[in-house]
């Protein structure tokens, strides 16, 4: 869980639910969104509205292309400066690109 408090007023401001464990976080440089790292993939929230606006769950197949093995975890996430590509380093040894559009 990602508690979000603010300072001013020394509250808690937003509170999400990941379901699972969290391995890291980033903000956007450009938007009110949070990317989290996390051990089902990465989750994006819009934090003015307070919604999960995407998640991305890369998924490994066995050589047939057709059995899936598993699922992968997030380690890492951060975005570009631009706020538009969203880099997220998996279990597998891979960091997976995000172009990240406006809506």
């Amino acid at each position: 869980m990602i508690m979000i408090w603010q300072i001013k007023n020394n509250s808690l401001f937003y509170q999400l639910d990941t379901q699972s464990s969290i391995n890291c976080f980033a903000f956007s440089p450009t938007r009110f969104w949070l990317a989290a790292a996390t051990d089902d993939g990465i989750k994006v929230w819009n934090l003015d509205t307070k919604t999960l606006i995407n998640e991305f769950t890369p998924e490994v197949f066995d050589k047939d292309g057709q059995t899936k093995i598993k699922s992968l975890s997030s380690l890492t996430v951060t975005w570009n400066c631009n706020g538009d590509i969203l880099y997220g380093g998996f279990t597998d040894g891979f960091i997976r690109v995000y172009a990240i559009t406006q809506n």
